[in-house]
């Protein structure tokens, strides 16, 4: 760590050369290509180069066995099929892969093979997704310790050949005679037999008689009489017993004469070599292939081979049969018998140049003509030809993979069209919208100006160039401005209506106050267009509303003394008439027609006294208008309206059924909906049917911009000449029940001051239905 005095060195701001930094690596190194056969080399080190007497130039972009040959004079070299091993391992298994020491002989710079061994490392590189993007092989010329391993190896081989083929790491064994007496076996051939070296000098059948139910007494006869070798491959066997895993042995028979010139073979040599691993592995392989060719060919993508200059077809998946329009027996066929029309399409000429470059080709929104039972139908591709190769480098056959992309290329054709339409409309509506005389706006999903009429610019005395630049900001008056553009960036939010009374600067610097209203535009996907609008300038109108504002609240003032005045003269002729009921002679007072006038009286003073009461009530609902809304929750209220109204409903037997979903919120003032609640129940219980208990249903539905609560009973009922008039004030068509006529006037009163409205449907003995439209 550098102290901290000390600055930290500078950092060069060019790129790493990985390939430079590759090639200069002290050692042997290969950068591979995971394609297997040919596994092209991609880099190489200068030592490697060096060693192995090549120029970059012979050796970059060429198979690693076209480079290093296999020497035909050495068919016992494993080399080349040990490489291969190797980095087919790596490859497969995704884990580095050691191997053993080979000899792989190479050219010298006379062109003539010299014996070389190696010890050599494939690890295998992984990209993001895990797979095997390059094999990195690490090899080290070790043929010198391999020469002198040999030279001592010699002089110590005859003392030691016994040792090592009793310790072979193969199953070996001498059997002599026609009973194929144990001669010799090493340890590994003990293993095979599940014997031990007590065996030796036995029979071979007495000390393995299961072995004959395999046939190995018939094989051993045929070689020991006919001198003839017997190769057995991948040969299943369970000596050790049933219950132990069948093991797989390649083996050799092989008769040995104890004179050259005897005609019957003294015995057999036997030489067994276990491949269980090794079959494993392969019928694992062959597995995992069995699962690739069923994955290709349930793609829902087109894939196809083609082989050979007639690019004979030599596999399909159906995917691509389907897009050909074809069934399976076009399968070897060249590919210009099966499909003719591709000839004037390029698609002959691009896979013939794949196969004789050996370059890639792709192209998207490929328009295709494919004859499919006699007719062109028209398709829109993605596709790609890949070569494959030969080890030697050579280009052997094409893969065809492709996406059928029709239904997008007719989509986007259909939105290029409706763009174009939608373009021609927008300008009808300019056209349309600078002809009018009000304001006319329009704005993006984000709330930013889109456009405004010439009705509008005149206003603000600036072009549409000059107001789409500043926006409406720069004219809206100060105070009002966050406010103004809360509320339209809500009603976007919520896609609802928008209505506002703002102040806004006219070119002459006067604030007017305008009325702007607009609503949500869609295209035709359902996806949000911005919202249209108009605004006009009610400043005039604004201030008559304030000049009637204040004579309603002087008409108020005068309701509300008048009424207040008016109880005092009321409770005076009530306390007088009953003065004058006891002033009055008994026979007097309880005389018919004294007692009908004085009723009458009694009752025009209770008429006289309601009225006044309702009036006073109208007053203080107008003075409530201004009660802020706030967010209620909506069962919460209905419960204990419902609490309240107990005693009504079971003294008329009657059920209250509410479908009002718990956490609904509305905005409303919580004392007024705590009225409407109540009046609009209270009469669903107090007008009932006589024949039949009442029912009362309560449910909500969201209808935006609105929330709908909706009660409905099996009441009397109204008839559709009193429906218009039901809330109007004062107004009563059922008398047989006390009432004052204003509940549902007040009810009417304080939804439309909140922004909502009622509906109400009804039908003589059958019952009534209102509708609450709560604004979001």
């Amino acid at each position: 760590m550098l102290p901290s005095s000390q600055p930290l060195p500078s950092v060069p701001d060019q790129p790493v050369d990985y390939q430079a930094a590759f090639e200069a690596l002290p050692g042997s190194f290969l950068l591979l290509a995971p394609n297997a056969p040919a596994y092209t080399v991609l880099a190489i080190s200068t030592d490697l180069l060096e060693l192995t007497a090549r120029t970059r130039q012979q050796v970059i972009g060429q198979s690693v066995f076209t480079v290093y040959p296999e020497n035909p004079d050495a068919p016992t070299a494993t080399g080349p099929s040990a490489l291969r091993a190797s980095l087919q391992n790596a490859a497969h298994t995704q884990q580095s892969d050691q191997m053993p020491v080979v000899r792989y002989d190479l050219r010298n710079a006379a062109g003539v093979f010299e014996p070389r061994y190696w010890s050599s490392l494939t690890k295998p590189l992984l990209d993001a997704a895990g797979q095997v993007q390059y094999l990195l092989h690490t090899t080290q010329d070790i043929t010198e310790q391999v020469r002198k391993q040999d030279q001592q190896r010699e002089l110590s081989k005859i003392e030691k050949t016994y040792g090592l083929f009793l310790q072979a790491p193969v199953a070996v064994c001498i059997l002599t005679g026609p009973e194929y007496t144990i001669e010799l076996a090493n340890d590994e051939m003990h293993r095979f037999w599940g014997t031990t070296p007590a065996v030796t000098g036995q029979p071979l059948f007495a000390a393995l008689p299961h072995a004959r139910e395999h046939g190995f007494a018939e094989l051993l006869d045929q070689v020991r009489k006919t001198g003839e070798s017997y190769f057995g491959t991948e040969y299943p066997v369970q000596f050790a017993g049933p219950e132990q895993p069948v093991q797989y042995y390649n083996f050799i028979y092989q008769a040995y004469f104890e004179n050259p010139t005897d005609a019957t073979a003294a015995g057999v040599f036997c030489v067994a070599h276990n491949v269980t691993a090794q079959v494993i592995a392969r019928q694992q392989v062959e597995e995992s292939e069995r699962q690739v060719r069923a994955l290709v060919d349930s793609a829902p993508f087109p894939i196809s081979v083609h082989v050979g200059q007639d690019l004979r077809i030599q596999s399909a998946n159906q995917a691509m049969l389907t897009a050909w329009g074809k069934g399976r027996a076009v399968l070897g066929r060249a590919f210009a018998e099966v499909l003719p029309e591709f000839e004037d399409q390029d698609v002959f000429f691009q896979m013939e140049q794949v196969f004789a470059t050996g370059q890639p080709f792709g192209v998207r929104n490929q328009q295709i003509e494919v004859v499919i039972d006699g007719a062109p139908q028209t398709f829109y591709y993605h596709y790609n030809f890949t070569p494959l190769y030969n080890p030697d480098g050579s280009v052997y056959g094409i893969v065809n993979t492709g996406a059928d992309v029709t239904d997008l290329m007719l989509a986007r054709q259909r939105i290029e069209k409706y763009a174009a339409e939608l373009e021609e409309s927008e300008e009808r509506f300019r056209i349309m919208a600078d002809a009018a005389p009000n304001h006319v706006w329009a704005v993006h999903p984000d709330s930013s100006i889109r456009y405004v009429n010439r009705a509008f610019l005149e206003f603000v005395g600036v072009s549409l160039e000059e107001y789409l630049r500043v926006g409406w900001a720069s004219y809206l008056y100060p105070e009002e401005l966050e406010h103004a553009q809360h509320i339209l960036t809500e009603a976007i939010s919520r896609q609802t209506i928008y209505r506002l009374e703002h102040r806004m600067r006219r070119h002459d610097g006067q604030y007017r106050w305008l009325l702007a209203q607009g609503a949500p535009s869609y295209y035709p996907n359902g996806e949000l267009y911005g919202y249209v609008g108009s605004a006009i300038d009610i400043t005039e109108l604004k201030q008559m509303n304030e000049q009637l504002v204040q004579t309603n609240n002087d008409l108020d003032n005068f309701v509300y003394t008048a009424s207040h005045d008016l109880k005092a003269p009321i409770h005076n002729i009530e306390g007088l008439l009953h003065a004058l009921l006891q002033t009055l002679p008994p026979e007097t007072r309880h005389s018919g027609q004294v007692q009908r006038l004085t009723d009458m009286m009694q009752e025009s003073v209770d008429r006289f006294t309601k009225t006044i009461a309702n009036l006073t009530d109208v007053v203080k609902l107008q003075k409530e208008n201004s009660e802020e809304a706030v967010l209620v929750e909506l069962a919460s209220v209905l419960q204990d309206v419902c609490l309240d109204l107990e005693p009504l409903r079971a003294a008329a037997a009657g059920q209250l059924q509410s479908r009002v979903p718990g956490g609904l919120v509305v905005r409303f003032s919580a004392k007024n909906l705590r009225s409407v609640l109540y009046n609009l129940l209270s009469n669903s219980l107090k007008y009932r049917a006589p024949d039949r208990p009442p029912l009362v249903r309560i449910s909500y539905e969201l209808a935006p911009p609105y929330h709908v609560l909706t009660v409905t009973d099996n009441g009397l009922g109204i008839a559709n000449t009193h429906q218009e008039q039901l809330f109007g004030m004062f107004r009563r068509f059922h008398n047989h029940v006390e009432g004052s006529g204003i509940g549902l006037y007040m009810v009417k009163k304080m939804v439309d001051n909140a922004g909502g409205k009622i509906m109400v449907s009804s039908q003589v003995g059958v019952g009534s239905s209102f509708q609450v439209y709560f604004r979001h």
